[in-house]
């Protein structure tokens, strides 16, 4: 009964696209299993960013003789760059410890828990972090991954733990202000350093220390 066997095998592989939602492959060459974030961290952090979001500036319209909503404000628009890089920071640091964990890693990399690691981040007058989530979310944010792969990293995250489509979209404006942030402070001309998350120019307030 060869081919009765083969398709009971068959059947019970995982198909392709539920493995993909297992783990995450980076481009360093590291992977890493997806697990289960707590929902309720979940929910906290979506209402957190919610309540902490830059209000539109009100403008006097004396033609209509009344306040208009001003979304092109120069300033609303730097706060909301910060607010979407700080938020894409606390979420992806919220998740992390939960919500990951090393699958494989190249041979040739130092390990959160390395004594390597520990030196490489003193000579880059980084704090290390005091615990092994500290440590691993260090490790991720500032080895294992670039921003591009942050942004998919964060929204396979927040699928992992049963947002809403429609909430995982809105949060990926979030991702994406981390991405870009990053990308600017990594950049040659840009100075910085890896704390950043979105424009040059904007205050850093979310860093990737412990």
């Amino acid at each position: 009964m060869p081919d009765q066997e083969q398709e009971e095998s068959r059947n019970q592989e995982p198909a392709p696209d539920e493995e993909a939602e297992d783990r995450i492959a980076l481009s360093t060459g590291v992977v890493l299993d997806l697990l289960q974030p707590s929902p309720v961290l979940v929910d906290n952090l979506m209402r957190s960013f919610s309540a902490g979001e830059p209000r539109v500036p009100k403008v006097w319209i004396k033609d209509k003789e009344r306040d208009e909503e001003n979304p092109n404000d120069p300033d609303y628009l730097s706060a909301m760059e910060a607010w979407y890089a700080e938020s894409g920071m606390r979420s992806i640091k919220a998740l992390l410890p939960t919500g990951s964990r090393i699958r494989s890693k190249p041979d040739d990399m130092p390990g959160p828990e390395d004594p390597d690691f520990a030196d490489l981040m003193d000579t880059m007058g980084q704090e290390l972090g005091k615990s092994r989530y500290s440590r691993y979310t260090q490790w991720v944010l500032l080895f294992a991954t670039n921003p591009q792969d942050l942004a998919l990293l964060g929204v396979k995250l927040l699928r992992r733990a049963g947002v809403r489509e429609e909430d995982v979209r809105e949060a990926q404006a979030l991702f994406q202000g981390l991405q870009e942030r990053i990308a600017d402070s990594r950049a040659p001309a840009g100075g910085g350093d890896l704390n950043g998350d979105t424009v040059p120019g904007t205050p850093t307030r979310a860093g990737v220390g412990g």
